[in-house]
């Protein structure tokens, strides 16, 4: 029988951008709270600082949501604890690694980290093109697709 709930990534906020994190089985709870362990979080609807859950009993502010499979959970890069009774199936199931099944803990990367190289590139790219990167403005782009056929300006699936 498939556990209840969701293994999820749980990164406490209060101290800024960068907490220490846990992936764990996280389970639903009336409306729009989750519960893990004894702890019990309500939902900010989109008014946190890159938090989107609050502890109900300390008030402190989370980032809460489901493990990618490239492990790249995190904003900036943390090292994140994986509870016992969820590490093999997050390693085998979410990561695809059976390999590190061992692993207790691991540093995440940072999206952060991925996104500043896109961004030194990009800013390469500025410098040896001798000025801005030309791009075509929305609407040009769905007047040319709907020229090609597309009535509604959207390319095809």
């Amino acid at each position: 029988m498939k556990p209840y709930g969701r293994i999820m990534w749980i990164e406490l906020k209060a101290d800024g951008l960068v907490g220490p994190a846990r992936i764990g089985r996280v389970l639903p709870g009336r409306g729009r709270t989750l519960r893990y362990g004894d702890q019990k979080f309500q939902s900010l609807r989109g008014n946190g600082f890159k938090a989107n859950y609050r502890d109900s009993a300390t008030l402190e502010e989370y980032w809460i949501s489901g493990c990618h499979k490239d492990g790249k959970d995190a904003l900036y890069s943390t090292t994140v604890e994986i509870d016992e009774d969820v590490r093999e199936e997050y390693w085998l199931t979410i990561r695809g690694r059976p390999d590190l099944v061992h692993l207790t803990s691991f540093r995440a990367e940072g999206k952060t980290a991925a996104s500043a190289a896109r961004s030194a590139s990009a800013s390469d790219e500025f410098e040896a093109s001798g000025g801005p990167i030309r791009t075509r403005p929305l609407a040009d782009l769905k007047r040319k697709r709907r020229a090609a056929g597309d009535p509604a300006g959207r390319q095809s699936v």
